[in-house]
């Protein structure tokens, strides 16, 4: 089931572990927090392969992680308009919800979350002295930042 951010407090579960992505033509970043949802914690980058391999990939995380909903980000411009790779990202997200309800038991929301500048901030970590990791991809921290926005919002 896909959520639109004006529904998630009806719609989310009150408690439990949530897996967020940074969806892109390439690789998708992947980050979850902990069940009291107080830290985020960037996870791995996926390599695109085919979409069935991706998608396996991400349930298997759900059901290793317990996952209760996924947030995926949403990339849409300055203005707040639709771009190309923001429809490219909601086709991911229908094919994924289609995907999980044909193989999993439970149904997992999944929430389109604006994540206008996430690539931007995690740039900005992966540059700084903060962040001590060699890396050219940075995937899994836009994941994260995405997931601690998210949190951040449903406060």
């Amino acid at each position: 089931m896909i959520i639109k951010q004006d529904d998630i407090k009806n719609l989310l579960p009150s408690s439990g572990r949530l897996l967020s992505l940074d969806i892109g033509t390439k690789r998708i970043g992947v980050a979850i927090c902990d069940d009291k949802r107080s830290i985020a914690t960037p996870k791995l980058i996926i390599n695109r392969q085919s979409n069935l391999k991706d998608f396996t990939k991400i349930m298997q995380l759900i059901i290793e992680n317990k996952i209760v909903a996924v947030i995926v980000g949403l990339p849409i411009d300055i203005n707040g308009d639709s771009t190309i790779i923001s429809k490219f990202v909601n086709n991911f997200a229908i094919n994924f919800d289609n995907f999980l309800q044909t193989n999993l038991i439970a149904e997992i929301p999944i929430i389109l979350f604006d994540e206008r500048f996430s690539s931007f901030e995690a740039r900005q970590i992966v540059k700084s002295k903060i962040y001590n990791k060699k890396t050219k991809f940075y995937d899994d921290i836009s994941a994260n930042i995405i997931l601690e926005h998210f949190l951040k919002d449903c406060q």
